[in-house]
Order: C-alpha cells, then sequence, then structure tokens
C-alpha cells in the first residue's frame, strides 16, 4: 500500500520537473514550447510520456508493482518464510 501511495506523488514529481527542465532550457514559459519534444529530446518526453500515463491510472506503470509486492509479502506470510 505504501508503494501505491508513494507512487503518485513520485510521476508528479517527475513529470513536473521535465516540463520544468524543457522550459528553462528553452528559456520560455509557452506550453506550445513542448510540442516537438519527442523530436528534438527522445529521452526526457519518453520520462514524461511514462509518467503521465502513470497518473492516468496505468496500473502497470504505477500501481501494479506495489500490488505484486504485497501479494508477495501476504504469501511470504502464508508460508510462513
Amino acid at each position: 500500500m505504501l508503494y501505491g501511495l508513494s507512487s503518485y506523488p513520485f510521476t508528479t514529481f517527475v513529470a513536473s520537473t521535465v516540463v520544468a527542465l524543457v522550459m528553462r532550457h528553452l528559456d520560455t514559459e509557452d506550453i506550445s514550447s513542448l510540442a516537438g519534444l519527442l523530436q528534438r529530446s527522445p529521452m526526457p518526453a519518453a520520462t514524461m510520456m511514462l509518467a503521465r500515463v502513470s497518473l492516468a491510472g496505468r496500473f502497470w506503470l504505477g500501481l501494479f508493482p506495489g500490488a505484486m509486492l504485497d501479494l508477495v509479502s501476504d504469501t511470504a506470510k502464508m508460508l510462513k518464510l
């Protein structure tokens, strides 16, 4: 559960940081400057895309690993490992 609760603030921080760094690098505050980011800088664009998709509720990016950790932990407790 803790992993799930911490994934949302982390992904929000990551997406906001990418936007701030791109805006600082381009020396502008216009949101339209993000257009074409994939062609100019693929890595920040991919990072922001993964963070945004995770915030949209795609559990395999944010909450799914937390659910798997809970499942493994519960299974270990049941088996008394």
